[in-house]
């Protein structure tokens, strides 16, 4: 069981928005699972201590950003994503199917960028 002391009691805005497009864009896929366990966990507990009025309105606009973005042929996909810490502060949330994948940047502050990518075919 984790625990978490009262100075790690806050919410981590890029983290939580992190988690959010984790599950609202995971949801596009079949199966959809993160890459570490761990860091799944540290995730949803930054969304956990978010306001819930704050994390309705956020899984709103998220879960329209990854209507938008993510393809709906992808349905039928297995996923695994793969994050990273920028050194901005940024974090970064890869969807990566081996087909198709997706790049989602979360800054700090500021409107989130997505990439959309095809993995190159290998000729045979």
């Amino acid at each position: 069981m984790l625990r978490f002391g009262s100075a790690e009691n806050s919410c981590d805005k890029t983290l939580a928005t992190a988690y959010i497009i984790y599950m609202m864009g995971g949801s596009a896929f079949h199966k959809c699972r993160f890459r570490s366990g761990g860091e799944e966990m540290r995730l949803r507990m930054h969304y956990m201590f978010m306001k819930s009025t704050d994390q309705l309105k956020e899984e709103e606009k998220y879960d329209r950003l990854c209507s938008e973005q993510i393809a709906d042929d992808v349905a039928d996909l297995n996923c695994e994503v793969i994050h990273r810490r920028g050194k901005d502060g940024s974090y970064k949330l890869l969807f990566y199917t081996g087909i198709v994948n997706y790049l989602f940047i979360i800054p700090p502050r500021g409107k989130v960028l997505v990439r959309r990518r095809c993995s190159p075919r290998r000729a045979g």
